[in-house]
């Protein structure tokens, strides 16, 4: 099944509190202005790219909203993660749907849940 959609969306891992999140800028990395402001204060991406430049990594081939893409997937698409690291050649415009379907997946499976459980009080 194909999934076509007008607008890029991204799903990452937020840098600020670890939690999933859905944007449309390439370049956001926190969930909130709360979030951005935390990661900030603690330096948190600072290390995040000094543990990277330790690594051996080149400055150029850094991208963190990359990296928490790919962070997203592995939580939410393990098998798809594996591929990813095997097959040089699978793209992430080739994963970005199914992250995108399996995030919304979470999403309505928590709404539902929810709404149970209003249910359930009101009875």
């Amino acid at each position: 099944m194909t999934v076509t959609y007008s607008r890029k969306r991204y799903v990452r891992v937020c840098l600020g509190c670890d939690l999933l999140f859905d944007s449309q800028r390439g370049d956001q990395l926190t969930c909130s202005a709360a979030c951005r402001v935390r990661v900030h204060r603690n330096g948190r991406a600072r290390r995040w790219f000094g543990d990277v430049l330790r690594a051996g990594i080149p400055k150029e081939e850094i991208d963190l909203a990359f990296s928490l893409e790919v962070k997203a997937l592995r939580l939410l698409r393990p098998d798809l993660a594996d591929r990813v690291r095997a097959e040089r050649g699978f793209t992430a415009e080739q994963w970005r749907g199914d992250l995108w379907r399996a995030y919304w997946d979470v999403v309505i499976e928590a709404v539902e849940a929810d709404q149970a459980l209003l249910v359930e009080d009101a009875a």
